[in-house]
């Protein structure tokens, strides 16, 4: 920045207010100005010279406060997949594999009819030394929705609907327990029986943000990709704002929704 006092040019002073000092000395040296119309020119100029600085200062801290603190902005993902009827897990009792209900789930933003199955999978062994748990879900291929098992510990694919949670006890294997009588399951799907027109257990995405005190900021959601219909803005609930975050609750068809927030409060 490049200021200009009666033509003369000032060179920048935001690091060295000693500089900009001495500089007006030696110009008015040059001008031929008296001691005390330089005392007073030095004056007036030095106090010119440091409340541009803090100004600047100000400035500075305030853009950084703008883009740091007052807009903040971020993703997050919305799975939206369950069960709609159906679909229960239960041990076949003659063998270490599962059997599967017909019912109905939805994913991908559409519903796919889950035929019965006897046998849909079978149960892992569990050579260690304590209890492990695997997830029982269906997966969504070219043929429709087909069951699978997780490895111990492992998670289900992408685009995979959780069912049920297998437990298996520490050294439980075909020989010690070919029926898996030892193995307990556990429901953990999502089931929505008025998927689509009314969901009772909206997917939820919960969102931190750097402190904003009070907790009135707005917050602007815009959907940037998803798979089914195209999410609308009644689809989308931001509920429970604090200083330091939020939560977006999600109602609509589509799933996989990746949604980008803006959080906004200028007078902070």
């Amino acid at each position: 920045m490049i200021l200009t006092t009666r033509g003369y040019k000032i060179p920048e002073a935001q690091d060295s207010l000693r500089a900009s000092v001495d500089y007006l000395k030696d110009t008015f040296d040059r001008i031929g100005l008296d001691e005390d119309s330089q005392d007073s020119y030095l004056g007036g100029s030095h106090f010119l010279v440091t409340a541009m600085l803090e100004r600047i200062a100000l400035a500075e801290k305030e853009h950084k406060k703008t883009i740091e603190l007052r807009l903040q902005e971020g993703v997050v993902t919305f799975v939206n997949r369950g069960v709609i009827s159906g679909c229960a897990v239960s041990k076949s009792g003659s063998d270490r594999t599962v059997n599967l209900a017909s019912g109905t789930a939805f994913a991908a933003g559409r519903a796919y009819p889950v035929s019965g199955v006897t046998g849909a999978a079978t149960l892992p062994d569990n050579g260690g030394t304590s209890a492990q748990n695997c997830t029982i879900y269906l997966s969504v291929g070219a043929s429709g929705l087909t069951c699978g098992i997780t490895t111990l510990g492992g998670s289900v694919p992408d685009g995979a609907i959780s069912l049920y949670t297998a437990t298996i006890p520490a050294g439980n294997n075909a020989t010690v327990d070919p029926t898996a009588a030892a193995v307990t399951l556990a429901s953990v799907m999502r089931v929505e029986a008025g998927w689509p027109i009314l969901v009772s257990s909206p997917v939820l995405g919960t969102v931190v943000i750097q402190d904003i005190p009070p907790a009135d900021y707005r917050v602007h959601l815009d959907p940037v990709s998803w798979v089914g219909p195209q999410p609308g803005g009644r689809d989308f609930l931001v509920q429970d704002r604090l200083s330091n975050g939020f939560k977006i609750y999600y109602s609509g068809i589509a799933d996989s929704v990746v949604c980008r927030y803006l959080v906004g409060r200028l007078n902070v």
